[in-house]
């Protein structure tokens, strides 16, 4: 009986033994692992990168005779006219005293055309006057909208400066060429931006829209900021102050503005005026007036007449008329012109001085049978 009990005593005791030899162990090695682990490093869990999409380059056009130039468009300021080749449509379109602008764009070739019409603050006679205009200075306003440029080439191309560039926009890469030439008095310049794989495309609408544009000139010393309107069914044309607005028109119908307390009415009829005998019947007929003064005029080569005339307003008072007839064949184009107040005859100098603003609007209406269309 009591070898049983030291046998189970001892079983005891020898467990307690080695339950405390193995807690001194692990106890030992918890201390000594910051020893054994001190030069190891986690690793960091590394994030997968998103690779940065490649810029997909657009095809050039394979077909460059498939880009016609046949679309004549007018700018809003009525100063010159330029080709819209196939496949561009006309953007932004803008004005200051001393540039007319028109840009065209084709989405999908990523391409853009501008062509400018500049007046400069002083006269440029020859082709090293307008190297010497366009200047780094103006250079890099014009490129304002790209991240970076620089000038690759330039040369003389008989009465041309021409400009190649290099451009980038974020991560998209452009080549450009302008070509730019004066007349002695305006500077113009065409020049088309297209993605780098597409040169020939790029030489080919160039040279399109360069021979393209016609500058109407016969609005020399015209402000360069004032609008214009053109009926693509009668081929008129007329060029007003910004503050006044067309308030109703339709190509082929009669055409209103208004502004500065005037108002003026365009219409085609079928009416066959020879003289300006002829001409004054016609007025005090149609608008039941009282002639003050008539002359024949010339406006960029149409023939017609300009009648001064008086009629009654609807207050009882007295209202001036000034009628610029523009003959072609066995129609007429007339632009009617009423103006608060009496006795004012825009055929005489001095009324013709003080109401500037009003014979300059009247002295820009003329037929523009080459262009076929406006923005």
């Amino acid at each position: 009986m009591s070898n049983k009990r030291m046998t189970a005593a001892e079983r005891r005791r020898r467990q307690y033994i080695v339950f405390s030899v193995v807690m001194v162990a692990v106890l030992s090695l918890s201390a000594l692992a910051p020893i054994f682990t001190s030069g190891i490093v986690e690793p960091t869990p590394v994030t997968p990168t998103t690779p940065t999409p490649v810029p997909v380059i657009p095809t050039p056009i394979s077909d460059l005779s498939s880009i016609s130039f046949e679309n004549q468009v007018v700018s809003s300021t009525g100063l010159f006219s330029v080709a819209v080749p196939t496949g561009w449509e006309v953007g932004t379109n803008t004005a200051t005293p001393t540039e007319a602008q028109l840009t065209q764009r084709n989405t999908p070739a990523e391409s853009v055309i501008e062509t400018r019409v500049i007046l400069p603050p002083a006269p440029v006679s020859d082709v090293e006057g307008v190297r010497a205009f366009f200047d780094d200075a103006w250079l890099a306003s014009s490129w304002r909208d790209y991240t970076s440029w620089d000038k690759a080439s330039d040369s003389v191309v008989g009465d041309s400066y021409v400009a190649d560039f290099n451009l980038r926009r974020t991560t998209r890469n452009f080549i450009a060429r302008q070509e730019a030439w004066t007349d002695g008095t305006w500077i113009y310049m065409v020049r088309v931006v297209t993605p780098p794989n597409a040169p020939e495309q790029l030489k080919y609408v160039l040279d399109g829209v360069r021979r393209s544009l016609v500058a109407n000139t016969q609005f020399e010393g015209a402000p360069f900021n004032w609008s214009s309107y053109f009926d693509t069914t009668n081929k008129y044309l007329i060029r007003f102050p910004t503050s006044w607005a067309v308030t109703d028109s339709a190509s082929g119908a009669p055409t209103s503005l208004a502004g500065d307390g005037a108002s003026l009415r365009i219409e085609t009829m079928a009416v066959a005026l020879a003289d300006t005998t002829a001409a004054e019947t016609w007025v005090t007929e149609t608008y039941g007036a009282t002639i003050v003064s008539s002359q024949a005029v010339d406006r960029f080569g149409t023939p017609g007449f300009a009648v001064a005339y008086q009629v009654p307003d609807a207050d009882g008072g007295t209202v001036s008329g000034y009628a610029v007839i523009l003959v072609e064949g066995e129609r007429v184009h007339v632009a009617d012109l009423r103006m608060p107040g009496a006795g004012i005859d825009l055929n005489a100098e001095d009324d013709a001085q003080q109401y500037g603003t009003w014979k300059q609007i009247m002295d820009s209406f003329g037929l523009f049978p080459e262009i076929n269309s406006i923005i």
